[in-house]
């Protein structure tokens, strides 16, 4: 398929081999996030199955965020001189080995530490994957299909998250005996594992670096990263984006509204038996809610999009979510107040919607903000901070749940997005104003 210029020439092609890469970039986000989703729902069958306690569970969770705080700035460094199929082979290939790691952690009582260290590598897979998303759309894609490819990676990491919080309290529970949840587990990870080994040497047959002609016209003029980058400017850039007095109001709303959700999804299950430790099928019923918020989730931040770009009213628009996310928040506490499951329903519903449409809403405006460095230093910065106020939310809010209670565990949380719709800069530039810069 070919673009013409104005004079009817043919200039750039597209290849039906996007598809491919497509799919195959897509499914690497569907395993991804099944395997980071899955554990939560059933932390207290794992605390016997490795036999140790509920809060080292966790860490399976947690050292992706240590992988990303401590290495997001060297592996952007590194991915600069990486072409596409070696970043999508060396993204596959970890995960593979991590999947394994894990695979072999599960098949033996004290196999924890063999988890961890598979968890790690994900980590890293996904840390190098991130930077995957957004070649995958310009290298192969032309430009009326950027967006598409863009949200196609998108709503392959909500199918997994879904998929991952939904299976895993069915597949074990602890109605069964721990040779029968290590054995589904090992079920379970052997089925990702192999379908990771599937999707690396399919990446190794089929994934090239670009297509013999470019596939859109901005392509054409695109500098050479590698010839291009150095140490000292990308750490000037960074240093420019943090001191703009915009940026760091905005950067933590979308950190600290896009981090209850994954909260919820590591601990909920565990504040659940905590409340109500004599009910049965606490884990299925967590599993059901994590899975309601995050398709929630995915369908909003889809839709976002086109609201934003047809309103253009970005601050009040990015308030009324925020303001979403403070009802839901306190919807989850008053179920532990009144013990109505409807209340946490509408919940985790309200939580799902509104944290979709937040995370957008974020990204649109600090993409503007720092326009023109580049969008890859917007996902460095917000996956970092999201990774540091995971660690704040998780290990400071098990701790309280451990040591006080599960009412405790969610008030942190409700306060730290209460300040969010207190009087907050929430700005954003104009990057096609010739003048002064505008806050709309």
């Amino acid at each position: 398929v070919m673009e013409r210029t104005e004079n009817g020439e043919n200039q750039v092609k597209v290849y039906k081999k996007r598809w491919c890469i497509l799919t195959v970039v897509s499914l690497y986000g569907i395993l991804l996030c099944i395997d980071f989703s899955c554990f939560g729902q059933i932390n207290n069958v794992l605390a016997k199955l490795f036999d140790i306690q509920p809060w080292q569970v966790d860490w399976l969770n947690l050292v992706a965020p240590v992988v990303y705080i401590v290495m997001a700035i060297p592996i952007s460094a590194v991915i600069s001189f990486v072409q596409f199929r070696q970043l999508t082979i060396i993204y596959l290939a970890i995960f593979t080995v991590g999947l394994i790691l894990v695979l072999l952690g599960v098949s033996i009582t004290r196999g924890f530490p063999c988890a961890i260290i598979g968890q790690v590598c994900i980590g890293f897979s996904a840390l190098f994957n991130f930077a995957g998303i957004p070649l995958t759309a310009s290298i192969w894609f032309p430009s009326n299909e950027v967006a598409l490819a863009v949200a196609v990676q998108l709503l392959s990491r909500g199918f997994g998250q879904v998929v991952g919080s939904t299976v895993s309290p069915y597949l074990v529970h602890v109605n069964q005996s721990v040779e029968q949840n290590r054995l589904h587990m090992m079920m379970f990870f052997g089925a990702l594992a192999s379908a990771a080994f599937l999707l690396t040497v399919f990446g190794f047959v089929f994934v090239e670096n670009r297509p013999p002609s470019t596939a859109s016209f901005a392509q054409q003029n695109v500098t050479d990263p590698i010839s291009s980058f150095t140490v000292k400017g990308a750490l000037k850039e960074f240093k420019e984006i943090l001191t703009n007095r915009t940026v760091a109001p905005v950067l933590l709303a979308g950190c600290m509204c896009y981090v209850v959700i994954v909260f919820y999804t590591v601990l909920l299950s565990s504040i659940l038996h905590k409340s109500f430790p004599s009910t049965r099928n606490i884990n299925t019923l967590s599993g059901r809610l994590v899975m309601l918020a995050w398709a929630l989730s995915t369908i909003s931040s889809l839709v976002a999009g086109p609201i934003i770009i047809k309103t253009r009213a970005y601050k009040l628009l990015l308030l009324i979510n925020v303001f979403g996310m403070v009802l839901s928040c306190a919807c989850v506490l008053l179920f532990f107040i009144f013990q109505n499951i409807f209340l946490l329903y509408i919940g985790m519903a309200a939580l799902g919607l509104f944290d979709g449409f937040v995370v957008t809403s974020v990204l649109e405006l600090l993409a503007e903000v720092i326009y023109p460095k580049p969008m890859t230093h917007v996902t460095q910065l917000f996956l970092s901070g999201t990774a540091i106020m995971q660690l704040v939310y998780i290990t400071v809010n098990r701790a309280i749940l451990t040591n006080v209670g599960a009412i405790e565990a969610n008030i942190l949380t409700f306060a730290f997005i209460l300040l969010l719709i207190t009087k907050t800069s929430y700005a954003r530039t104009e990057m096609n104003e010739s003048n002064e810069s505008a806050n709309l």
